[in-house]
């Protein structure tokens, strides 16, 4: 497997930068120890180097050392820019937290998206079924709706195009770097027609979702890193 090419891993190294950047250069609504957290990326990149390069197949990968290295780093990542109890937080943070929020996913479940068979783009981001639990039309934006979805243990709020989306159904998200619409942050995008309730949490197969839609996304933010 030549793991120098697979997306999931270049996805996550893009990721990575955009964190460095994010605490070396912003305000965050709650305390880190930037230089500590700094530390513990640039620490992450170089494991994630050694998974880059380790042309392990899939199947050896995932139950790696190396892979269980970078895991361990990126743990620590983690606990270390929970929002420590921020829940309603000043706008002006809301998408620099949305950012952290998806970079954190993208990385974490790394691990588990080297279980899917296959270097394909959209295996670099998680997509999962989700219940829509309200619609409501975008206040600026009359073409736009503005939806919440929710899976087994999260929400997302996301702002779609798409009209007949109602209340109640399960649809297929793509959880994607955060985007604004006016005023409101776009976690995620619609990528299926109805699912059944069996999906709401679960990742459907890449028939049951648009996934040349959610590859034209990720590469558009490879494209942005130079990473392409």
């Amino acid at each position: 497997m030549d793991t120098s090419k697979d997306y999931r891993i270049i996805v996550a190294e893009a990721a990575l930068k955009d964190l460095e950047k994010i605490v070396r250069n912003r305000r965050l609504p709650f305390p880190i120890k930037r230089d500590y957290v700094l530390f513990l990326i640039r620490d992450a990149l170089s494991k994630l180097m050694a998974v880059k390069y380790s042309f392990l197949p899939e199947s050896m990968l995932v139950s790696s050392q190396t892979l269980s290295d970078f895991c361990e780093v990126v743990g620590k990542i983690s606990e270390n820019l929970q929002s420590k109890g921020v829940e309603k937080p000043d706008y002006r943070y809301q998408y620099t937290l949305s950012e952290i929020r998806w970079i954190l996913r993208t990385l974490t479940g790394l691990k588990e998206r080297f279980k899917l068979e296959g270097n394909y783009v959209d295996y670099s981001v998680d997509v999962l079924g989700a219940k829509i639990m309200s619609v409501s039309h975008h206040d600026k934006l009359e073409r736009l709706w503005v939806l919440k979805g929710s899976t087994v243990d999260e929400s997302f709020i996301i702002v779609t195009n798409l009209p007949r989306i109602e209340r109640g159904e399960v649809r297929a998200i793509a959880v994607l770097p955060p985007r604004e619409f006016e005023g409101v942050i776009s976690e995620a995008m619609i990528c299926s027609n109805t699912l059944p309730e069996g999906y709401i949490g679960k990742r459907p197969g890449r028939t049951m979702y648009n996934f040349k839609e959610v590859t034209n996304l990720v590469e558009e933010y490879l494209a942005r890193h130079k990473m392409l």
